[in-house]
């Protein structure tokens, strides 16, 4: 088994209504934005005033994956480095960057149990 046997998520993953992704999307832009602004995580947040709450949570808490998948595991970033950039406690982007390898290890075995149940049926 090697990495082309794993399949990255596509449309069919998205659980969002297509109204709720144009908002996520707008979001996830917004708060970089925000970002690069030179606000700290929590001030960028505040751009997300009248979203859903659910909706905010999710935005929140993908961006904050995105941002260590792009500046931890992308490029090579200390965590405590990225906590301190965003103003925020390590120990929530330390939480979230071990929820992120344990999703990633979970859709793994997902679909190594797919591929071998596709090759022994």
């Amino acid at each position: 088994m090697d990495e082309s046997d794993f399949r990255q998520p596509d449309e069919s993953d998205n659980s969002l209504s297509d109204e709720e992704n144009r908002i996520y999307e707008e979001a996830i832009a917004k708060l970089r934005s925000e970002l690069d602004q030179g606000r700290i995580f929590d001030q960028a947040c505040e751009c997300l005033e009248g979203i859903e709450q659910e909706l905010r949570a999710l935005i929140i808490d993908d961006f904050l994956k995105i941002i260590i998948a792009e500046d931890h595991f992308g490029s090579g970033k200390d965590i405590d480095d990225i906590a301190l950039s965003l103003g925020i406690p390590y120990e929530t982007v330390e939480t979230a960057r071990a929820e992120m390898l344990q999703e990633v290890g979970a859709e793994m075995a997902a679909q190594y149990r797919k591929n071998i149940e596709q090759t022994t049926h």
